[in-house]
């Protein structure tokens, strides 16, 4: 019997150390992880690259983590499918990019959010000899028949890219949709053309873009980048560029219809670069917030360390994130278009962070039966039991208080001259009575004796009332010394 003793003890003992030991193992972060890169010279490529340098950082500090770096991958659609199967763990993706692709995209699972990032912008970018003979400036200027008949010729980015969706949405506003309540209004062309006619929408890589430019194939290119993708620099930086930037006119029109964009102007010399200023003056244009994604099987620890990443002040400072410089939390958390991650949501808010791993919880569901198991769970239980019962106490009290001093507020505006008066201050002594009884309903004595709002509650009900009889007396004295005077009138008379 001693033996058994013996044995249960140190069951009871140790059993709290094996669960702690199998937490910390289930939960300690993965060992590999895979990110893709994005297109070559866009700045999705770099982002991601220093996303990955930080994640090996701080397995430095933990355990060892191997970031295998998918490069070259297409753009927001692909990224979305590569999450969705899960051959990535982490990729960026451009909002609104999946709309024109819902029918073809069909996703097992929704991919979860991991933060917003920073926001692309829509640059309008159009071939040198053209911009500066005035023939080509904006897309507004695409509905216009060339003097040789032969259409524009228009980059837009691949089928996989996000970029291809916001190319369609602003070509197809200036020619087929938009203006006029989807009816095109340019001016009928030469033998009964439609507008749309005279662009050719060509798929193109940033690369084979910069080179179509040089050769003079290629008139204008719509893309949706970071200010500080390489193609940019490498088309609009310096005064012999190929290229020049373009306006986009009726911005605000145009997120009427796509309103994953949102209307932004380009300041004045933001590409600066070997003595360029461009733009040489504010451009209107729109933008698209890049975010980041990761799937369900990302466990909640990992992905609560890369938000912390991205949050970081060195992070920001390295890739110039100025959004979330300015803004932090408030807008890597804001407006996600797929569900937020756990591990997310812990780290924008750690005060809704569960005591215990929710995955961890899931994977050891069987072995619950243990003993020391329950009665952890039931004590955590009790203890949030007993929280959110003292916060709705809490918050009922703050009602009742609200409450009080309203009724106080409009009884200084009643005034007690006449029956109408009088009877409006006994309703408003009635409900202040009644709010006190409601307090003494809800509320137990031993809550009265340790919270002193509870207590100055009830104190501040009999101030209220006392006051509001005061009134009330007044004018009964005020009758009565009226009706007095009345009786002495006329027994004089």
């Amino acid at each position: 019997m001693r033996n058994r003793y013996i044995v249960l003890t140190l069951v009871v003992c140790l059993a709290p150390l094996a669960i702690r030991w199998a937490y910390i193992r289930y939960t300690e972060l993965p060992k590999n992880v895979v990110l893709a890169t994005g297109p070559e010279s866009g700045e999705w490529t770099q982002l991601s690259n220093n996303l990955a340098d930080a994640i090996e950082r701080i397995g430095e500090a933990h355990r060892r983590i191997d970031v295998t770096r998918e490069n070259q991958t297409s753009g927001a659609i692909d990224h979305l499918k590569r999450i969705d199967e899960k051959q990535v763990d982490f990729a960026l993706y451009m909002r609104g990019a999946r709309g024109r692709h819902s029918a073809d995209v069909k996703l097992n699972s929704p991919p979860q959010f991991v933060a917003n990032v920073y926001s692309d912008l829509v640059l309008f970018v159009v071939r040198r000899d053209l911009y500066e003979s005035g023939e080509l400036r904006t897309p507004a200027d695409l509905q216009k028949t060339r003097t040789d008949g032969t259409p524009y010729r228009v980059a837009v980015g691949h089928p996989d890219t996000g970029e291809r969706g916001v190319a369609d949405a602003v070509l197809d506003y200036y020619l087929n949709e938009g203006r006029g309540g989807g009816q095109a209004t340019a001016p009928a062309q030469a033998g009964g053309a439609k507008p749309e006619e005279y662009v050719e929408r060509v798929a193109s890589t940033y690369q084979e873009s910069k080179s179509r430019f040089e050769k003079k194939t290629l008139d204008a290119a719509l893309i949706t980048a970071g200010h500080q993708a390489p193609i940019l620099a490498q088309l609009l930086g310096a005064k012999e560029s190929a290229c020049r930037l373009g306006a986009i006119p009726e911005a605000d029109a145009i997120v009427t219809h796509r309103v994953s964009l949102k209307r932004t102007t380009i300041p004045q010399g933001l590409f600066r670069a070997a003595g360029a200023n461009v733009p040489e003056q504010p451009v209107t244009s729109l933008s698209s917030k890049t975010m980041l994604l990761t799937h369900d099987g990302v466990s909640s620890q990992m992905v609560e360390e890369v938000v912390k990443i991205i949050l970081s002040e060195d992070f920001i400072q390295q890739n110039k994130l100025y959004e979330l410089s300015q803004q932090g939390v408030e807008f890597a958390s804001a407006n996600p278009e797929f569900p937020t991650h756990p591990g997310a949501q812990n780290a924008f808010d750690p005060k809704l962070k569960p005591l215990v791993d929710p995955d961890f919880m899931e994977a050891t569901e069987n072995l619950r039966s243990f003993g020391v198991s329950l009665l952890i769970a039931g004590f955590l239980a009790y203890q949030w039991y007993r929280r959110s019962v003292e916060r709705r106490k809490d918050h009922l009290l703050d009602e009742y208080f609200d409450e009080l001093l309203k009724i106080d507020r409009r009884t200084l505006e009643i005034s007690a001259d006449d029956e109408q008066g009088a009877k409006r201050l006994r309703e408003t002594l009635e409900r202040v009575i009644g709010l006190r009884n409601e307090a003494l309903s809800e509320f137990s004595a031993k809550d009265f004796d340790e919270d002193s709002a509870a207590d100055s509650f009830l104190h501040l009900c009999e101030t209220v009332a006392a006051g509001i009889r005061s009134q009330l007396l007044r004018w009964q004295l005020r009758r009565s010394i009226e009706e007095l005077s009345d009786q002495i009138k006329s027994s004089n008379s």
